[in-house]
């Protein structure tokens, strides 16, 4: 865990987004009992690569209008 933190934090100061995807459910709840989750952001972790893909493309659509 520290060091998915450690890295979560030197690519924000790179503006690099770190984005979870194929999480199963069971590690997702593990992951809310800690501070990774909130730290990273739920928004931030999909159930499915194309969910995590296309919420790229929507947000760098939405950031280029």
């Amino acid at each position: 865990l520290p060091i998915l933190l450690d890295l979560h934090a030197d690519l924000k100061e790179e503006k690099i987004q770190l984005l979870f995807a194929g999480i199963r459910s069971h590690v997702e709840e593990s992951l809310r009992k800690t501070e990774f989750y909130e730290f990273v952001g739920g928004a931030n972790i999909y159930p499915e690569i194309n969910l995590a893909l296309k919420a790229i493309n929507d947000r760098e659509t939405k950031h280029s209008q």
